[in-house]
């Protein structure tokens, strides 16, 4: 799942410190040439509508294989996902 920054943390700055975000973007790597220089079948999936035969393709390749999971193309999360819950003190 490549959200291509960190998503929680930024999530977890919009809530706690006024939507100031420092070190959450970041710079994935070419994951399709990882997966080609190591020989393994590699595909990015950029909606759930390819998901299903994408995985059928890596089963069937009888070697090693990678999935990107574009999620920005998938789209935004139904909700913010900030980390684990907390216990609150009573």
């Amino acid at each position: 799942m490549n959200s291509h920054d960190y998503e929680v943390i930024k999530n977890i700055q919009n809530a706690e410190y006024e939507g100031r975000k420092y070190y959450s973007d970041i710079y994935t790597p070419e994951f399709s040439h990882i997966a080609k220089g190591h020989g393994w079948f590699y595909q990015k999936v950029t909606g759930f509508d390819s998901l299903s035969n994408t995985f059928s393709s890596a089963m069937s390749a009888n070697k090693p294989a990678m999935i990107e999971i574009d999620m920005p193309a998938i789209g935004p999360f139904a909700r913010a996902f900030g980390g684990p819950p907390v216990k609150q003190e009573d």
